[in-house]
């Protein structure tokens, strides 16, 4: 490191050569300053950069987890709306089967009926 020549036209030597020493000290110290300033901002910078990685991954995360809980909530829904459409449809054919029932036992004389009150 250059010596710092920096210096005041003193009378007294040892006033001068103190003082010297002080500047050399406080130049110093700024230096020092300087150094961990530039240390902490890149301190601040890598942890901003790792706070915004953590940040990305967690959205990712959360992104992949929302997406397997629809895929869950419409295999549920799909499952539930096939049992409730089977039900219709075993309602639907019971009540199919019970008409032709009725229209087995009772048919010829609704028929007889109908033409007794059309023609009659």
């Amino acid at each position: 490191m250059p010596e710092n020549n920096i210096g005041f036209q003193v009378k007294d030597e040892e006033y001068n050569t103190n003082l010297n020493k002080l500047l050399e000290k406080i130049i110093s110290l700024d230096k020092e300053g300087r150094e961990i300033t530039a240390h902490a901002e890149d301190a601040r910078i890598a942890a901003e950069e790792k706070v915004a990685e953590q940040v990305k991954s967690m959205r990712e995360e959360f992104k992949e987890r929302t997406k397997n809980r629809l895929e869950i909530t419409l295999q549920d829904e799909r499952s539930r709306a096939e049992a409730e459409l089977n039900a219709e449809k075993e309602k639907a054919e019971q009540t199919i089967k019970r008409l032709d029932d009725l229209f087995s036992q009772n048919g010829d004389k609704w028929a007889d009926e109908i033409f007794e009150k059309t023609v009659g």
